[in-house]
Formats: C-alpha cells, sequence, structure tokens
C-alpha cells in the first residue's frame, strides 16, 4: 500500500510543472468516520503544524499556510490507523493536495482501523 502511495505522489507530481503558483497551498481533506479523534500533522522545514479532526466529522480541510521548501504528512488515529507520505520537495512538487478517509470498526466499538489515502486534483 505505502508503495502505491509513493507510486501516486511522485506520478501526480511528474504530471505539473516545476513553479509554485502563489496562493495555492498545499491541502489534506479528511473524514473520520470513526470514533476516534483523527489528527492530521504537518512536519516542514518552517515548523510543524497540527489539526484535530473530532470522532465521525465529515470534511474537514486543513492546508500547510506556512512558508515552505519541503514537508511531508502524517495522518493517525487510535492506535491502529496511520499514513505518512513521504519527504516531498516542492520544487519537484508544487501542487499536493490529498484526501483521507479514516474507518471505525463497529467490531471493535468504533475505533480506528484504516484510512484510505489518495492525491487529488485540486486542494480542499
Amino acid at each position: 500500500m505505502k508503495g502505491i502511495l509513493f507510486c501516486l505522489v511522485v506520478f501526480a507530481a511528474c504530471s505539473k510543472g516545476t513553479t509554485n503558483p502563489g496562493g495555492i497551498d498545499p491541502s489534506i481533506l479528511v473524514t473520520n468516520l470513526s470514533d476516534d479523534t483523527a489528527t492530521v500533522t504537518w512536519v516542514g522545514d518552517a515548523g510543524t503544524q497540527t489539526v484535530q479532526v473530532p470522532p465521525r466529522t465529515a470534511n474537514v480541510c486543513t492546508r500547510w499556510t506556512q512558508s515552505f521548501d519541503s514537508l511531508y504528512t502524517r495522518v493517525a488515529a487510535g492506535q491502529n490507523a496511520s499514513v505518512t507520505s513521504p519527504w516531498l520537495h516542492f520544487s519537484e512538487y508544487p501542487y499536493y493536495f490529498q484526501v483521507d478517509t479514516v474507518f471505525g470498526s463497529q467490531a471493535v466499538g468504533g475505533t480506528a482501523t484504516g484510512i484510505a489515502n489518495h492525491i487529488a486534483a485540486t486542494e480542499c
């Protein structure tokens, strides 16, 4: 799964130009279907930014609004669900838009059990 995500990131990045357009921030759209709080963490050369997504919340958009040259992202919920992007250099990846859905299992009381992750064509 991580290999597929990496290939998608590389493919999406290679299909774009290398000039970062003004006013477009990297973004992650999160839908949290679990009973756990999901955490989106942006880690970049300019610092760290964390956003909490409450349980059972749909379509929360989080953006990296600090200046940047490079960063990576991590979305996590509960003890068993997380996804981390590779380190992205924005001279090579000028656009980065991600969509994540946190799933919960009723068999384990709604606890987060996985995260579906894909690259999007536009910011949220």
